[in-house]
């Protein structure tokens, strides 16, 4: 792996990570405030209300929160460069690296993440499913 794609990468992984919390925050303070019944219903204690709203942020917003996230983060990732893209390239094209390959990086992420998507969120539909005799 190169410098430039280390370097994308770790920009990547912040900017995704930074935008998911940001968005897992607004999203649990706005479903806190909507549902402030049932969060108290559920259990009466500070941890018990914490754990519902964690639950209920992994089973119904997290599809939602996730490609979001993703795209934010290829976003900020590939957009910051700007300032500095030029150079970048000119050092990659020297060393023999093109600029698919430099950010190919992103790519890589972005389905890893995707993955991971369909992974969680294929467990959440299929639970609250029911069948018909």
């Amino acid at each position: 792996m190169s410098t430039l794609s280390r370097y994308v990468a770790s920009r990547f992984l912040r900017a995704f990570l930074g935008a998911f919390v940001i968005l897992a925050l607004s999203v649990l303070v706005v479903d806190m405030l909507l549902n402030l019944e049932d969060v108290l219903e559920a259990e009466r204690s500070l941890s018990g209300a914490l754990r519902f709203l964690a639950l209920r942020l992994a089973s119904v917003y997290l599809p939602y929160l996730l490609p979001v996230a993703t795209f934010t983060g290829a976003f900020f990732a590939v957009g910051l460069l700007g300032g500095t893209f030029v150079p970048q390239i000119i050092g990659n094209l020297s060393v023999g690296a093109t600029v698919q390959q430099s950010l190919l990086i992103v790519l890589a992420m972005a389905a890893a993440l995707f993955v991971i998507a369909i992974f969680l969120g294929s467990g959440s539909r299929t639970a609250g499913k029911t069948t018909r005799a």
